[in-house]
């Protein structure tokens, strides 16, 4: 199989399997009935997991196998979502939700790190591809979820959950590994090994400006999304939406979400064509541009008093976010070096995990003491603060790659 096909075809099945979230959130919102705080909880769990998790999920990469990093992601996230519905305990919930969250971390970073050995192209591309074939999974996923979900929402999560588990199945079998060098070892002294990867990686971060950049901009970004991603259907649910059961609520928000996500392709086809191209100080300008943009998409959401524009600044928040993370990854990947690759991207991931630990249980608590829309406001400020770091880009193109010391 051909490195970037196999690459695609990821991206797909991300999307196509990461539609669990529709069945869930309804599950969680319409039947379960938690609170701003027990939703900003669930996804807290993820967040305190990828935290501490991604960078060292990283090193693991880059030490042992990136193709074997991916498939055991794909293992053990399937095996959470399928699991995850068996009880309604909250607690078991966040236990699942933690499992869920190590998963995506052994794949986050990895994969992108993996196609980069295996091509001899610019990736920068074809991230953007990936993440156009993410929105068309999800195109496929969202009405088998809604029809699924229709029926049973633990149905649709267990399904969902059964197709994680058959891509890593199949990545197994067919994901090559040709161009990986793993990074050098001493088979006496392995938590050295890491810690040797772990300062290398960190190294390249703090001394590349771009990098500094980006991570910093993703902690803000972190502190608005999770409070967003976590409070958007219960602010439309306060707005008034009829009285839906289960299986209606399942299709309403589906329809929506499928919507979103067809607007999304066009825009981030455009951008593949452009973004290899692109100075660091041009794809600098693309993403303040994309924060204003969902700035103003969650404030439509919090304030607006029709259900119609917070929906519509939903979607615009939504397509804003969604662009914004292969520009950010692809930013990340052109700075890195390949010997620490994965650890590197990770670090970004870290970043954003770190501002949505601090910023999810801050604005839940502040949407339970106040207001969803109070909460959704400052989410939106916190968005145009973002956009401050990429002020401080290099004018001089893409900038240099320090090199990693003692790898």
């Amino acid at each position: 199989m051909r490195p970037d096909r196999v690459y695609l075809f990821t991206g797909a099945a991300q999307g196509f399997t990461s539609s669990w979230g529709l069945a869930a959130v309804v599950w969680w919102v319409v039947e379960l009935e938690f609170d701003p705080l027990q939703l900003v909880l669930l996804g807290a769990a993820i967040e305190v997991t990828v935290l501490l998790a991604e960078v060292p999920t990283g090193v693991v990469a880059d030490l042992h196998s990136r193709k074997w990093s991916v498939v055991i992601a794909y293992l053990l996230m399937g095996l959470a979502m399928s699991l995850a519905p068996i009880t309604p305990i909250f607690g078991v919930l966040l236990v699942w939700q933690v499992v869920w969250s190590i998963g995506w971390t052994l794949q986050s970073g990895a994969d992108t790190a993996w196609v980069t050995d295996e091509i001899e192209d610019d990736p920068a591309p074809l991230i953007v591809r990936h993440a156009v074939w993410r929105s068309v999974g999800l195109l496929v996923g969202l009405p088998v979820a809604a029809v699924v979900g229709w029926w049973s929402l633990e149905g649709a999560m267990v399904v969902m959950g059964t197709a994680a588990v058959v891509v890593g199945l199949g990545l197994a079998l067919v994901m090559p590994e040709r161009g990986f060098t793993p990074a050098e070892r001493s088979s006496d002294r392995r938590w050295s090994d890491a810690v040797r990867v772990w300062r290398a990686g960190a190294h390249v971060v703090l001394e590349s400006p771009m990098l500094r950049i980006v991570v910093g901009a993703m902690v803000l970004m972190g502190v608005a999304d999770e409070a967003v991603d976590r409070l958007d259907v219960l602010r439309l649910v306060q707005l008034g939406l009829p009285q839906f059961a289960d299986e209606q609520a399942v299709v309403f928000f589906g329809a929506i979400w499928w919507v979103m996500t067809l607007v999304n392709v066009p825009v981030m086809m455009w951008l593949a064509d452009r973004v290899s191209s692109a100075s660091d100080e041009r794809a600098a300008r693309l993403v303040q541009l994309l924060l204003v943009v969902s700035a103003v998409g969650v404030t439509a959401l919090a304030l607006s008093p029709a259900i119609s524009v917070a929906i519509a600044g939903w979607a615009v928040r939504d397509v804003g976010r969604e662009v914004i993370d292969p520009v950010g990854v692809a930013l990340a990947n052109r700075h890195a070096v390949p010997e620490s690759r994965a650890t590197v991207i990770s670090f970004r991931g870290q970043a954003e995990a770190m501002g949505e630990v601090i910023g999810g249980l801050t604005l839940g608590a502040l949407a339970r003491a106040t207001s969803v829309p109070v909460a959704l406001v400052c989410a939106a400020g916190v968005l145009v603060i973002a956009v401050l770091p990429f002020a401080a880009t290099p004018s001089d193109g893409r900038g240099r790659r320090p090199p990693a010391p003692g790898v």
